[in-house]
């Protein structure tokens, strides 16, 4: 187990690194800005345009820079039609080929019983998170693609079918993450830079879909910080929570 300053120390990393071995380990921002061009241009320039019929590369370079600046707002296809003016359909295929060579995921709204629920527009995230200028996006991101890595390991190793999506209601209530197994609520998790009162959206949405658990990750807290709310939710510093994912 890591000390806390040891998790402190390798969640800082991450969070001004990345998780790309390469730019971690090398623990420098020239390097990092040098990586991340070259991932883009590989991405981009050779396994987008080997894997599928795109040739437009200018245009996609400019939805990818559009990119940073919507993590983890619901993602609008029509906004980025207005921008890149293209088709629907083209801004469509364009994210969802990037989808498969895993420079971003999207998240879906879950639905389940509540009818309030929005059922449409997901969320986008990207792999590497370093182009984000949002201090509180970059963080979102960051536990996203980490709940993420965890559903896919719960998975690989058979212990269930976990699911990750968003929550959010007419009404604009909205929880970051809800991680599902058997496609029933279990995890309930958001996201915050440095409130430490619980969101009256996670009580909200805990006391409907009842969970296992319910955590509010907090960036800028107490490495060793844990505390638990009276409703049960569970408030915990967010190189501990980090330390504990495999």
């Amino acid at each position: 187990n890591q000390t806390p300053a040891q998790a402190k120390e390798a969640f800082r990393s991450l969070e001004n690194f990345t998780g790309f071995p390469e730019p971690l380990f090398a623990a420098s921002q020239t390097r990092l800005r040098r990586w991340r061009r070259a991932h883009h241009d590989l991405v981009l320039r050779e396994d987008l345009r080997d894997l599928t019929r795109i040739r437009d590369i200018g245009l996609i370079e400019s939805l990818v820079d559009l990119l940073p600046e919507r993590v983890g707002s619901p993602l609008s296809l029509n906004s980025l039609r207005e921008d890149l003016n293209v088709a629907l359909a083209t801004v469509a295929g364009w994210i969802s080929a990037l989808e498969r060579l895993y420079f971003l995921f999207e998240l879906r709204p879950y639905a389940g019983r509540l009818a309030r629920t929005l059922r449409r527009e997901g969320k986008m995230y990207l792999y590497e998170h370093s182009s984000i200028v949002n201090e509180a996006a970059r963080f979102e991101n960051m536990v996203a693609l980490h709940l993420l890595k965890l559903c896919n390991v719960w998975n690989d190793f058979g212990f269930g079918d976990f699911d990750l999506y968003y929550v959010r209601d007419k009404e604009k209530r909205e929880v970051d993450f809800l991680v599902t197994q058997e496609k029933r609520p279990y995890i309930l998790v958001e996201a915050k830079i440095s409130e430490q009162n619980v969101a009256p959206s996670l009580v909200y949405f805990k006391e409907r879909f009842r969970p296992k658990h319910a955590f509010q990750i907090v960036r800028d807290m107490p490495a060793t910080g844990l505390a638990k709310h009276k409703d049960g939710i569970i408030l915990v510093a967010a190189p501990r929570f980090f330390s504990v994912l495999p």
